[in-house]
């Protein structure tokens, strides 16, 4: 909850008051899979790169 309310630039409270719990955890989905890819990354596995944050993927093309 807390880096989703650090992420979004507001506190845990302003967030209970002003987004529904259907969006919370849909957030909570959104950075589970967003962990899932990282770890496959780090461990070599293939990625797809139409799934990838525009940074990742510009680090994919930068060889960064």
């Amino acid at each position: 909850m807390f880096q989703l309310a650090e992420n979004l630039g507001m506190t845990v409270y302003e967030m209970g008051q002003k987004m529904p719990m259907s969006e919370v955890n849909q957030w909570f989905e959104f950075y589970a899979l967003k962990a899932e890819r990282e770890k496959k990354a780090e461990r070599g596995g293939s990625v797809n790169l139409l799934d990838l944050e525009p940074e990742a993927l510009a680090k994919a093309f930068s060889g960064e």
